[in-house]
């Protein structure tokens, strides 16, 4: 006879008494958890179903393949970045520390406050497939034009002076910021921390004020 664990029906009761976004939302966060652990090619809706805590009907009734719901996760890993960095671009007044704090607080996103949220990134570029090829190049463009259009608004303000066009600067920064973010999410411990100093001394040169 099988024998009835109190804690699996209590989680089972939360999860049927939620509603249609709650529910999305829990299962992006095990997607996510999934996809990290197992990789792409690992991952299955049956065991993302398991982690949620639901049937893997469930899953269905909200995205219609692995795929779909792979997608989803990665654009809801890009709108958070991207909320996160227009916060972080608002709080500084001082155009050279305001992309200096830039520069820490995505190192401390990605590989501390939201880890999982960036690693699927690494998982998407192992897999071979156009819209999540596609989804990559249009995150990237998005973050790199985020910050680009910062850096223009604060030249014509007068509050910096460079003689690099502003897509270049936010290029440059952007690509050193996701390259360390990556050799931190490998394990890379040797060189992060005067890297990141020599960074934001880069961007005051690169950015002199009249």
């Amino acid at each position: 006879m099988a024998v009835s664990h109190p804690e699996n029906s209590q989680k089972q009761k939360r999860t049927t008494r939620m509603e249609g976004p709650e529910r999305r939302e829990l299962i992006l966060k095990a997607a996510t958890q999934v996809f990290v652990r197992e990789n792409y090619y690992g991952a299955t809706t049956a065991k993302i179903a398991a982690a949620a805590g639901i049937s893997e009907p469930v899953i269905y009734s909200h995205f219609k393949s692995k795929k779909d719901l792979f997608l989803e996760v990665l654009k809801k890993s890009h709108e958070g970045l991207l909320n996160w960095n227009a916060k972080v671009l608002n709080e500084n007044a001082d155009p050279i520390k305001r992309y200096q704090a830039f520069t820490d607080m995505y190192k401390y996103y990605t590989t501390q406050a939201n880890r999982d949220s960036e690693i699927v990134w690494a998982v998407a570029a192992g897999v071979n497939d156009p819209d999540i090829k596609r989804q990559i190049r249009q995150a990237d463009e998005e973050i790199v034009e985020q910050l680009a259009d910062n850096i223009r608004q604060a030249m014509e303000a007068g509050e910096i002076n460079s003689r690099h066009a502003p897509q270049a600067l936010a290029r440059i920064i952007h690509g050193i910021n996701a390259h360390l973010a990556w050799l931190i999410l490998v394990g890379e411990t040797h060189t992060q921390d005067w890297i990141y100093e020599e960074i934001k001394r880069l961007i005051e040169d690169v950015m002199k004020k009249e």
